[in-house]
C-alpha cells in the first residue's frame, strides 16, 4: 500500500489535508456536505438524478477518507529508545545522527498529536453532530476513527472533550 511508503512528514501532510479539506468541507456543506444530508427519496420508476449520484459519490469519498485515516499505515511512528533496529542504519553515521533521527521522530509525533487535538477533533465533533442529525451511515466510520484517536491519545482527548461529555462517555464505553 502506498501509505506504508510515506515518510512521517508526508503522513502528517496527508492527514492534515484530508481532515481540513474533505472532513472540514463536509462540516461546512461545501463540496462533500451533500453526503451529510439525507438521501432524496427515489421512486422505483425514476432514474437516479444528478443529486443522488453526487450524494453517493460524496459518501464514498468520505468513507474512503475515514478508511485512510484509520489505517495503521498513516500513523506517525513515535521513536522510542528501544527502537534499536531502526537506529542501526544511522549508527554508521555516528551517534549524533542517530540522536537527531530519534529527536526528529519525537518532534513529528508531537506535531501530529497537536494537529489532531487542535484541528481534527473539533472538525470531527462538528461532523458528528451533523451526521447524527441526518442519521447518516457515515457515523459508524466517524466513530471508528474517534475510537482510534481515543485509544492512542486518551488523556489529551479527554481534556479536549470535557465540553462534549456525551461523546466522551460514548468513547469510554466503546
Amino acid at each position: 500500500m502506498m501509505l506504508s511508503n510515506l515518510t512521517d512528514e508526508e503522513k502528517i501532510a496527508v492527514t492534515a489535508r484530508l481532515s481540513k479539506e474533505v472532513l472540514g468541507g463536509a462540516t461546512s456543506y461545501q463540496m462533500f456536505g451533500i453526503a451529510c444530508k439525507p438521501l432524496p427519496i427515489l421512486s422505483p420508476s425514476k432514474e437516479k438524478t444528478n443529486n443522488i449520484l453526487q450524494h453517493e459519490a460524496a459518501i464514498r469519498v468520505l468513507s474512503d477518507t475515514f478508511a485512510i485515516l484509520t489505517s495503521p499505515n498513516i500513523r506517525v511512528k513515535q521513536t522510542n529508545k528501544n527502537d534499536e533496529d531502526d537506529m542501526d542504519g544511522y549508527a554508521t553515521f555516528g551517534p549524533i545522527t542517530a540522536k537527531l533521527v530519534a529527536a526528529k521522530g519525537v518532534l513529528l509525533s508531537k506535531i501530529s498529536q497537536k494537529h489532531l487535538i487542535e484541528i481534527v477533533i473539533p472538525i470531527l465533533c462538528n461532523l458528528k453532530t451533523i451526521l447524527e442529525k441526518h442519521g447518516s451511515p457515515l457515523l459508524k466510520d466517524l466513530m471508528r476513527y474517534f475510537q482510534l484517536i481515543f485509544r492512542y491519545n486518551n488523556a489529551e482527548v479527554q481534556t479536549v472533550l470535557m465540553a462534549n461529555s456525551n461523546l466522551l462517555i460514548e468513547l469510554e464505553y466503546d
